[in-house]
């Protein structure tokens, strides 16, 4: 049996100035990173995952 490829995406909630870009960066790599106020482009990263 095939696994399914696994697509993480990890959503900040930006509404607070409280992240860094060194933040995005830590799971840029391991993860489609998704902002809560960019709901169109979240909704797009859900749907492509």
């Amino acid at each position: 049996m095939v696994q399914p490829r696994l697509t993480f995406v990890s959503l900040f909630d930006d509404t607070e100035d409280v992240w860094q870009d060194e933040d995005f960066r830590l799971v840029q790599d391991l993860s489609t990173v998704a902002r809560w106020s960019r709901p169109d482009e979240f909704e797009t990263d859900l749907r492509a995952a």
